[in-house]
């Protein structure tokens, strides 16, 4: 099983793309204790994700749209479902992806969190020409 401190990239938060880094091994720790892999495992799933992380951000990037996006990474998962499922079986595949969302999910939720804090005029609660604003505590 591999840990966190073995998932930890070299760099940290000063250097270019720290930050990027972080939440990288983080991803990893996160999905390699969720899926439960063995080092074997995770020797022939990562590189597979690389290639399938690949993909879905070169699709990303190059969608006009919306529809276009979410039809992309569709194909890109039924790419590659097959080739995790060799790796994981069936239920750990389906595992994987509604591990990743969730991971995803999080963490866009955190960086709108941190977003709002910075703010200007914020303290505690969303900006004052932000909606919502009247929802925050009084500043004090």
């Amino acid at each position: 099983m591999i840990t966190a401190a073995q998932a930890q990239p070299p760099g940290g938060r000063n250097q270019p793309g720290g930050g990027q880094q972080k939440i990288k091994a983080l991803y990893v720790a996160f999905i390699t204790q969720q899926l439960k892999l063995t080092e074997d495992e995770a020797q022939k799933f990562w590189p597979v994700h690389m290639q399938f992380d690949t993909e879905m951000q070169e699709n990303h990037k190059n969608r006009a749209n919306a529809l276009q996006m979410e039809e992309g990474a569709l194909t890109i998962k039924k790419k590659y479902n097959d080739k995790f499922i060799k790796i994981l079986g069936g239920d750990r595949t389906n595992l994987f992806f509604e591990k990743d969302r969730e991971f995803r999910h999080e963490m866009i939720g955190r960086l709108r969190d941190r977003m709002m804090n910075r703010r200007p005029g914020k303290r505690g609660g969303p900006h004052p020409d932000m909606p919502g604003h009247e929802l925050a505590p009084p500043h004090q």
